[in-house]
């Protein structure tokens, strides 16, 4: 990921020396203080309902993320009535996951570990520091923390050993270790055991008993939630271009901007890479229940893909060899949920589409389509399988809404919260 892009200076040293220097512009990390960002963590006051990031339901609670600030927090024990209770400031959140009843969300580069006491407490349990820097990356001091990169003029030197020293600002000692808080004794998440544990479809994280899946651009990193600390057990490379990942019935699926990928998790500390879907380059999420798979594609400016919105279902009986069943062309596919043989689509401006898998006697997808709601642009869906009743929750750039799901599938509107949009 970092990379030298401009050479300014190379000269070799003294005939008598085998030592080389030279000056390259790299790509440098910009840091923070750790511990005075780790500070900042902690349970706060409701705050006006800002949307731009993702959203994950816990027990009764719903967690939506204010990007790069934390999660608002609401008691959705009414799902008629949302209720918006607290604030769980991390700074630089976007992503998240409960593991054995801990709360893990990243913070800027590094994943933190929290325990919750219901919407009373959060206590910081551990750091894994810069999980999210590529191998490749210019390490820095190990009480630094990675908020982004900037362009320097760097002077590196290389001995006559092959080894090769360059210092730039915020590099002292340039390691890395775990932070951690000491071993606490915790009794969950104080949330209660919930039958609800579960992420919208743009999420970069899945939870798997106690691992932890957290994929980067080009990094799928697995870890295990072990005495309240974080253990790294594998990482894998793949092509650049990954944004979703899920856990479904013993195996890993991928969306990444040019297909789905599946793995193997016969050893779920170390997945085993199986097979790819390939499609045009575009944002991609994933949705999968039992040997069906549906993908979307969009085009978007972060998409690198000004040609194209398609959702696919595919057959993925034989993992090893996913196989397209039907496609469709879309308005704007983002968030997707498969959900007892029904297809829940946020078909951005187009609205909510919901469409019959099985299809009866229809031979196009279009044919499929049941319902649409279009009254609200949608970003993201999550189904919440409340003892109550399913619920589907959706998200959008400046609402949040809740509808139930009745057993021919069909959606009504329950709830809705207005939000402001904080992108």
């Amino acid at each position: 990921m970092l990379v030298a892009f401009t050479l300014i200076v190379a000269s070799a040293c003294e005939k008598d020396s085998c030592d080389q220097t030279w000056t390259q512009v790299v790509s440098v990390p910009i840091t923070l203080d750790r511990s005075a960002v780790q500070e900042e963590i902690g349970l706060e006051p409701a705050m006006d309902l800002c949307l731009g990031g993702g959203i994950y339901a816990f027990g009764d609670y719903i967690f939506m993320n204010r990007r790069d600030e934390g999660y608002h927090i609401l008691d959705n024990r009414v799902p008629e009535s949302p209720q918006n209770v607290a604030f769980l400031r991390i700074p630089g959140a976007t992503q998240m996951a409960f593991v054995e009843g801990k709360l893990i969300s990243n913070s800027y580069a590094d994943l933190v570990t929290l325990e919750m006491d219901g919407i009373q407490s959060a206590t910081l349990l551990s750091s894994t520091p810069n999980f999210l820097l590529d191998e490749n990356s210019l390490p820095v001091s190990e009480d630094l923390l990675v908020v982004g990169y900037e362009n320097q003029e760097v002077e590196f030197t290389q001995s006559c050993d092959g080894s090769i020293a360059g210092q730039w600002q915020g590099c002292d000692f340039c390691d890395a270790s775990v932070f951690s808080a000491g071993n606490q004794t915790t009794t969950g998440s104080g949330f209660g055991t919930p039958t609800v544990n579960t992420a919208g479809s743009m999420s970069r994280m899945a939870f798997n008993g106690n691992l932890l899946y957290v994929i980067g651009s080009s990094r799928l990193s697995t870890y295990a939630l072990e005495n309240n600390l974080l253990v790294n057990t594998n990482n894998q490379q793949r092509a650049f271009g990954m944004e979703t990942v899920i856990v479904r019935e013993g195996f890993l699926y991928i969306g990444s901007q040019n297909g789905m990928h599946i793995y193997n998790l016969d050893s779920p500390r170390q997945p085993s890479y199986l097979s790819t879907f390939t499609h045009f380059t575009g944002c991609d999420p994933v949705s999968v229940e039992n040997d069906v798979a549906v993908v979307t594609v969009r085009d978007g400016r972060d998409c690198r893909n000004r040609s194209g919105n398609i959702m696919y279902i595919l057959d993925i009986s034989d993992k090893s060899n996913p196989v397209e069943l039907a496609s469709a062309d879309m308005n704007n596919p983002r968030g997707v949920a498969l959900y007892n043989g029904f297809i829940y689509l946020c078909d951005g401006d187009a609205g909510l589409k919901v469409f019959d898998l099985e299809g009866g006697s229809a031979s196009t997808v279009q044919q499929r389509q049941r319902q649409v709601y279009d009254e609200d642009s949608m970003t993201d869906v999550a189904v919440l399988p409340y003892p109550a009743g399913d619920i589907l929750l959706t998200v959008g750039d400046d609402h949040l809404s809740q509808y139930s799901i009745a057993a021919s599938g069909e959606l009504t509107r329950t709830s809705r919260v207005a939000a402001d949009d904080c992108l």
